[in-house]
Protein backbone atom coordinates (compact mmCIF):
# COMPACT_ATOMS: atom_id res chain seq x y z
CA UNK A 1 0.00 0.00 0.00
CA UNK A 2 1.40 3.61 -1.22
CA UNK A 3 -1.32 5.64 -0.06
CA UNK A 4 -1.05 7.72 2.95
CA UNK A 5 -1.78 7.12 6.08
CA UNK A 6 -3.20 8.14 9.35
CA UNK A 7 -3.13 5.71 12.42
CA UNK A 8 -4.73 6.63 15.63
CA UNK A 9 -4.14 5.12 19.09
CA UNK A 10 -5.60 5.22 22.22
CA UNK A 11 -3.04 5.98 25.36
CA UNK A 12 -4.81 4.20 27.77
CA UNK A 13 -6.05 1.69 25.38
CA UNK A 14 -6.70 -1.91 28.01
CA UNK A 15 -7.79 -4.01 25.01
CA UNK A 16 -5.15 -3.86 22.45
CA UNK A 17 -2.43 -2.57 24.13
CA UNK A 18 0.70 -0.33 23.37
CA UNK A 19 2.71 -1.86 21.40
CA UNK A 20 0.91 -5.25 20.47
CA UNK A 21 -1.71 -3.94 18.10
CA UNK A 22 -0.54 -0.14 17.08
CA UNK A 23 2.98 -0.63 16.77
CA UNK A 24 2.82 -3.76 14.80
CA UNK A 25 0.66 -2.14 12.09
CA UNK A 26 2.96 0.79 11.85
CA UNK A 27 6.08 -1.90 11.51
CA UNK A 28 4.34 -3.18 8.61
CA UNK A 29 2.99 -0.04 6.41
CA UNK A 30 5.41 0.53 3.63
CA UNK A 31 5.00 4.45 4.47
CA UNK A 32 5.51 6.02 7.32
CA UNK A 33 2.14 7.32 8.62
CA UNK A 34 0.63 10.08 10.15
CA UNK A 35 0.53 8.85 14.17
CA UNK A 36 -1.17 10.13 16.39
CA UNK A 37 -1.94 9.07 20.09
CA UNK A 38 -4.88 10.25 22.21
CA UNK A 39 -4.23 11.05 26.21
CA UNK A 40 -6.13 9.48 28.13
CA UNK A 41 -8.26 8.34 25.26
CA UNK A 42 -9.46 4.34 25.86
CA UNK A 43 -10.59 1.48 23.74
CA UNK A 44 -13.90 2.52 23.17
CA UNK A 45 -13.49 6.03 23.16
CA UNK A 46 -13.11 6.09 19.23
CA UNK A 47 -16.83 5.14 18.92
CA UNK A 48 -18.98 8.36 19.41
CA UNK A 49 -20.26 9.32 22.81
CA UNK A 50 -23.33 7.57 24.02
CA UNK A 51 -27.14 8.46 24.84
CA UNK A 52 -27.67 8.02 28.20
CA UNK A 53 -29.68 4.91 27.68
CA UNK A 54 -26.79 3.11 25.93
CA UNK A 55 -24.21 4.80 28.94
CA UNK A 56 -26.54 2.99 31.61
CA UNK A 57 -26.61 -0.42 29.75
CA UNK A 58 -22.83 -0.46 28.58
CA UNK A 59 -20.75 2.02 30.99
CA UNK A 60 -17.55 -0.10 30.25
CA UNK A 61 -18.17 1.35 26.20
CA UNK A 62 -19.61 4.71 27.21
CA UNK A 63 -17.56 5.58 30.29
CA UNK A 64 -14.46 7.74 29.66
CA UNK A 65 -11.10 8.37 32.13
CA UNK A 66 -12.47 11.62 34.16
CA UNK A 67 -10.44 13.78 32.16
CA UNK A 68 -11.36 12.67 28.73
CA UNK A 69 -14.16 14.62 26.87
CA UNK A 70 -15.08 12.14 24.42
CA UNK A 71 -17.60 14.85 22.84
CA UNK A 72 -14.92 17.12 22.40
CA UNK A 73 -12.72 15.05 21.21
CA UNK A 74 -14.49 13.79 18.32
CA UNK A 75 -14.69 17.14 17.32
CA UNK A 76 -10.92 17.95 17.06
CA UNK A 77 -10.94 13.78 15.55
CA UNK A 78 -13.13 14.53 12.90
CA UNK A 79 -11.46 17.86 11.57
CA UNK A 80 -8.31 16.72 11.62
CA UNK A 81 -9.02 13.49 9.58
CA UNK A 82 -11.46 15.89 7.01
CA UNK A 83 -7.81 17.57 6.74
CA UNK A 84 -5.62 14.75 6.34
CA UNK A 85 -8.13 13.56 3.07
CA UNK A 86 -8.34 16.96 1.86
CA UNK A 87 -4.81 17.03 1.85
CA UNK A 88 -3.57 13.92 0.85
CA UNK A 89 -6.54 13.09 -1.87
CA UNK A 90 -5.73 16.24 -4.14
Amino acid sequence: MHAPIQLWRAADDRHQPHPYYDEAVRADLPRTPEYHVVASAGHYDFLPPCNARLSRKTPEVCNSLPDFDRAAFHERFNANVVQFFQAMLR
